[in-house]
């Protein structure tokens, strides 16, 4: 279901189908494209038909509509294009995540998801792979992502030169290998790419005559076209850097893995700081809290669950840098924002028909269970922690993973009294981090053990009465004054 019909929403589709008419146009050709795997799947699932939501309600559109056909054919073009031999597909993470963003709720990790979900896409959508390179809206890279991008084997990033450091300068255009790591920097020169968009061949030519100049003259110089809605870059800019570069008889175009095999590439680290992309205030803790449920829905119901996936999908596309805009002002971030309001409600109400039921309780000996009645109402399976606390009572396991069926489940706490005639228990229901719902019980010792306790305790005053009483007694005997013995004259 949509919020507008795709068929209005052609600019990406026809840059699609251009981009494949160029490499077809174009035999020397070698492209490497980044397409969002987001709008990949959009179109997958508009082509087999779809619904919209609007001032007018639901629409029903078939696989016959003019946007659904217009998705199967954007899906075509694409599987041609990779299909050409010239081009592949970057590895980009699923929505095109704000990695500044992700950074700052500590939710890095997610790279990992979105990956998945990008391989997953490009398999069912286009029957392919991606390529051993990287990609990232933005340009910017944490260091803390590089261990990721090696599990994944990406040999090469794309990157901006304000995000790789040379030294203590920014670095300059040219291949790189990445300090404590086996990954390549691609660092991109975008004076060339903005002289073609202004039309000036004077500046176009002059950065490539000094590359020719350079020391390194065979370097691969890196060019990034960024084309779609809003962008500077355009298919004309594109095409019109291509006419300019066949007029160079000693320029070869090749393909970015070649790039990537330079033998001479030099030193280089990552900015160790990024800079904010100027989000409004409290979005990203909007957000870091619709993941802190879409991970515990997650953790209870296992990465396989369909409302586990839908939440953390929905996270996923809040993170997203697209909200910014090619002019990074924000001005669609209302509509990260319904993501990340929508994963929150969607796991605040599976988790709202989980109760818990427990009534104050007195144990038959000092040590004994605690019942608690736990139902699970989202008629599937759970896994969640059940963390009790007590500030005198010893409960034998603090935090207890449990397995919860749909319906009712009894389970029982072990606790020890000791010496305390009573105590408030409190428990809790956890997921990840996120407490699902608590409760408190008043645990008290058996009137039983009261009443021996407090016999005990007569018992032993009265028997200290009487061994004080005796020792009086015996005190005062030892004590008195002999009777004056009479004698007669």
């Amino acid at each position: 279901r949509f919020l507008s019909d795709p068929a209005t929403s052609q600019g990406a589709r026809t840059n699609v189908g251009q981009l494949t008419d160029i490499v077809a146009a174009n035999p020397n050709l070698r492209l490497s494209l980044t397409l969002s795997p987001l709008a990949i799947e959009e179109w997958a699932r508009a082509s087999d038909g779809y619904e919209t939501s609007g001032p007018e309600g639901l629409r029903t559109f078939s696989k016959e509509s003019p946007g659904a056909v217009a998705s199967r054919h954007a899906l075509d073009r694409v599987k041609e294009l990779l299909g050409s031999g010239r081009a592949d597909l970057l590895d980009t993470p699923y929505a095109e995540p704000d990695l500044a963003g992700l950074v700052s709720i500590g939710g890095l990790s997610d790279l990992v998801g979105q990956w998945a979900l990008t391989d997953s896409v490009t398999r069912s959508a286009l029957g392919s792979e991606v390529a051993s390179g990287a990609a990232f809206l933005g340009d910017q890279l944490p260091a803390g992502a590089l261990p990721e991008l090696e599990r994944r084997g990406n040999t090469f990033v794309v990157l901006a030169s304000a995000s790789v450091r040379s030294g203590t300068a920014t670095a300059s255009p040219g291949i790189y290998t990445l300090s404590d790591s086996g990954i390549r920097a691609l660092v991109y020169d975008s004076r060339p790419v903005r002289a073609a968009a202004e039309n000036n061949t004077d500046v176009f030519y002059d950065a490539l005559f000094e590359r020719a100049r350079s020391t390194q003259p065979s370097e691969p110089l890196v060019l990034r076209f960024e084309i779609g809605p809003g962008t500077r870059d355009s298919i004309a800019s594109f095409e019109r850097a291509l006419g300019w570069l066949s007029d160079v008889p000693w320029v070869d175009i090749i393909a970015t893995r070649e790039a990537a095999a330079y033998p001479n590439p030099g030193e280089a680290g990552l900015v160790p700081t990024l800079a904010p992309r100027g989000a409004p205030a409290g979005y990203w803790s909007e957000v870091a809290d619709a993941r802190t449920k879409a991970i515990a829905a997650r953790d209870a119901f296992g990465s396989a669950d369909a409302d586990a996936r839908s939440a953390m999908s929905g996270v996923y596309v809040a993170e997203s840098l697209c909200w910014a805009g090619p002019d990074m002002s924000y001005a669609l971030v209302d509509r990260g924002r319904a993501f990340a309001a929508s994963a929150s409600r969607y796991v605040d109400d599976i988790f709202a028909s989980v109760t818990i039921g427990a009534r104050d309780v007195t144990l038959s000996n000092r040590t004994g269970e605690v019942p608690v009645s736990v139902v699970n109402g989202t008629g599937k399976p759970m896994m969640l922690d059940l963390v009790t606390s007590a500030s005198r009572v010893t409960v034998e396991s603090r935090v207890k993973r449990v397995s919860l069926d749909a319906g009712e489940n009894v389970l029982t706490i072990p606790v020890d009294m000791g010496s305390v005639i009573s105590d408030t228990l409190s428990i809790r229901l956890v997921s990840a981090d996120l407490t699902i719902k608590e409760a408190t019980v008043q645990v008290h010792a058996s009137y039983l053990d009261r009443l021996a306790t407090l016999g005990m305790v007569f018992l032993v005053l009265v028997g200290l009465l009487l061994f004080i009483r005796r020792r009086v007694r015996a005190a005062g005997a030892g004590t008195m004054p002999e009777e004056p013995i009479e004698t007669g004259e």
